[in-house]
């Protein structure tokens, strides 16, 4: 976007963060000496991702960091809109997921990597607009798949790529809903109109 990147307020989705820096600090702990390294544990907390940007960008808008399970980019994006709506100003919102290393992969499997960035903004903003996006209603439709068996795999596999049917509905033209997962049985209802 055409936005300052220090003027964004933020929304990043994951989860379960940094996962490989946990186990790390559980390999440390199941040691005799137990030394955790500081940076290690300063790195372990769930807005890290969100710090860093901080610090790259230099932004110092409010920041969320969130964390649903495998609704995480579903509720991280109804957060995004939410806080653009209300606050009536742009919002980057980030979800991502990287697989687990050995032995969480037994009880966390992520099959794969994938990250995706939107910048969220109000009608009112004035800024370039790309599509819009309607939320609807939290309903009970079957969950949107991609027709593509390789991209539904990774769909299926990590829970930040649970939007790529929205992904896909963005870069094509014309209107699409798109139903996101949310809580089980409940679905996020989008309206996308490109």
């Amino acid at each position: 976007s055409a936005l300052d990147a220090q003027e964004l307020a933020t929304v990043f989705a994951s989860s379960g963060g940094e996962m490989g820096v946990l186990d790390k600090l559980c390999r440390a702990l199941a040691t005799t000496d137990r030394a955790l390294s500081p940076t290690l544990f300063h790195q372990s907390v769930h807005n890290t991702a969100a710090g860093y940007w901080g610090i790259a960008t230099g932004c110092q808008q409010s920041s969320t960091a969130l964390s649903s399970y495998d609704d995480s980019s579903a509720v991280g994006l109804l957060e995004a809109v939410a806080y653009a709506t209300v606050e009536e100003r742009p919002v980057l919102f980030v979800a991502y997921d990287l697989p687990s290393p050995p032995p969480l992969d037994c009880a966390r499997p992520i099959r794969s990597a994938f990250a995706a960035a939107l910048v969220m903004t109000p009608r009112a903003c004035g800024a370039p607009v790309r599509a819009h996006l309607t939320l609807v209603a939290a309903g009970h439709a079957e969950v949107t798949e991609m027709e593509e068996h390789t991209l539904e795999e990774l769909r299926r596999g990590n829970p930040a790529a649970r939007l790529l049917p929205l992904l896909r509905a963005l870069a094509q033209p014309g209107s699409h809903r798109v139903n996101l997962n949310v809580l089980d049985d409940q679905r996020l209802v989008v309206d996308v109109e490109s």
